[in-house]
């Protein structure tokens, strides 16, 4: 798999005018991820909102994206995680948003491990969370009943419970 970014300057013929202000010419990032002979192309334009005002932020919330994603992460590490739930709530939290704020686990049905070793620090600077965990057939495979009795009991011992 082959995977490049590119930030090329859009030279507007006229400016671009929404409820945010006006743009004239402006960076944009382009993505194209090439395997097996094909090619995809995507494009993000850097947004204030978005917390990704510039290129280069556009760009780093890519790779973590692709990496998560499109690069054989059956289980995304729990740094990755972590890293992308602060910037969720940083985005929400930046957006004036006050609400509760659900937080997914990595992917459904898998580990258990980021809630129990990540999710108290992640409460510290927001403490409207929500913490979401799927336990599906995933769950089951290779399991003893016992073994996810045990997996229940410690979530439910959490300080978060």
């Amino acid at each position: 798999m082959k995977i490049q970014y590119y930030k090329i300057l859009l030279k507007k013929r006229f400016p671009l005018k929404i409820s945010r202000g006006v743009e004239g010419n402006s960076y944009n990032v382009f993505i194209s991820i090439e395997k097996d002979g094909i090619t995809g192309w995507g494009e993000a334009a850097p947004g204030k909102n978005e917390n990704a005002d510039s290129p280069e932020r556009v760009i780093k919330a890519l790779q973590r994206l692709v990496a998560r994603e499109f690069i054989g992460n059956i289980r995304q590490p729990i740094p990755l995680w972590l890293t992308s739930m602060e910037d969720m709530v940083d985005n929400l939290h930046n957006s004036c948003f006050d609400n509760i704020i659900l937080v997914p686990r990595n992917k459904q049905g898998q580990s258990e491990a980021a809630l129990l070793t990540k999710a108290l620090e992640l409460i510290k600077s927001c403490p409207n969370l929500l913490f979401d965990l799927h336990a599906y057939e995933k769950w089951l495979v290779d399991q003893s009943e016992a073994n996810i009795w045990q997996r229940i009991q410690r979530l439910q011992s959490h300080p978060l419970c």
